[in-house]
């Protein structure tokens, strides 16, 4: 299992965005979301349960997406009309998107206020998915903490 955090450029964006719109079908990372929102992607993490290599561009090239079984997301989004900056992640499992939540009795997605603390809930995620590559997806889906929501009841967003 291979787990690995980076900060995308550009070309990781662009691949990232034509991986949701080519293989997902989804917009919602389209040029219309990112101006109506300011949205752009902060920070990427790779969950592959198939290889040991330390680096998974270098095993599967500069688009990896289509290849590894989880993708997290930070995105950066101002919602409404305000110059108010938060922050949201975002999990791809099995084509379909799916947004953090801390409140098991809410159905609202999780937004940062600090990118900061943002990062340290993925970087603990990510960790999780590692120290337990046997059941990290049963961790995920069915923790007592968090969940996962999916938004929709089409196969993506």
């Amino acid at each position: 299992m291979k787990v690995q955090e980076f900060r995308p450029n550009n070309v990781d964006r662009e691949y990232l965005e034509d991986y949701t719109k080519i293989k997902i079908g989804s917009y919602y990372f389209g040029s219309g979301t990112k101006r109506m929102f300011n949205s752009k992607i902060m920070r990427v993490g790779l969950v592959d349960q198939d290889t040991e290599y330390s680096n998974l561009f270098s095993k599967y090239g500069s688009n990896p997406y289509d290849v590894v079984d989880l993708i997290f997301i930070i995105e950066k989004v101002q919602l409404g009309y305000t110059d108010k900056t938060e922050y949201k992640i975002i999990l791809i499992y099995k084509e379909k998107f799916y947004f953090y939540c801390d409140d098991l009795n809410n159905n609202d997605t999780k937004y940062f206020n600090d990118y900061e603390q943002c990062k340290k809930t993925l970087t603990k995620l990510l960790k999780m998915c590692n120290d337990r590559p046997d059941i990290y997806k049963d961790l995920l889906f069915k923790s007592k903490d968090f969940k996962f929501i999916h938004k929709g009841n089409k196969s993506n967003v």
